[in-house]
């Protein structure tokens, strides 16, 4: 195990963005529910490390795990979140045209 994952909280963060690669800062915060300080330490000792990418996009910075998405795919996996994350809201207010 790289040296940098050896704390909880490093691990804690890799896995979730492994799971949901392309998660952005306030996702990893709520999810984790950390300080936005403590995130942003670890963030960057994990980017150092080469553990984890980021991508800025939009005015959010979005987190790969580095050694699992070529970095072309980036930019494909933000705007398939953002796109995704808009369905719920679609549904409730009936656009999208389910029951």
């Amino acid at each position: 195990m790289p040296e940098a994952l050896e704390l909880g909280t490093r691990r804690r963060i890799f896995e979730h963005v492994r799971r949901f690669p392309g998660t952005h800062f306030r996702e990893i915060l709520r999810a984790l529910a950390l300080q936005p300080g403590e995130l942003e330490y670890h963030l960057h000792t994990l980017e150092k490390a080469r553990i984890l990418r980021a991508q800025d996009e939009g005015g959010r910075r979005r987190y790969f795990v580095a050694a699992e998405v070529p970095h072309p795919d980036h930019a494909v996996l933000g705007l398939l979140r953002q796109v995704l994350s808009l369905i719920p809201v679609l549904v409730i207010k009936g656009l999208l045209g389910i029951v």
